[in-house]
């Protein structure tokens, strides 16, 4: 890419089960002959859109049943 930087935060809205946030994550560009692919990975917290079976954060009697909030994407 021109500059030699190829990375750019990429905002938009995510919806799960019915519940939509505005997220922003890192992506990266990648030319391609006359085209730009973009690649992404990252994670979010499912919490956040009401996905609370055995979450530590919510539900503090789980013990070793605890399912990470932390989900990728």
């Amino acid at each position: 890419m021109p500059g030699g930087n190829n990375t750019l935060a990429v905002t938009g809205n995510l919806s799960l089960k019915g519940v939509t946030q505005t997220i922003t994550f890192p992506a990266t560009l990648e030319p391609d002959g006359d085209l730009v692919k973009s690649r992404a990975s990252f994670q979010t917290d499912r919490t956040k859109w009401g996905v609370n079976h055995q979450s530590g954060s919510v539900f503090s009697n789980l013990k070793d049943d605890i399912i990470e909030d932390m989900i990728p994407i």
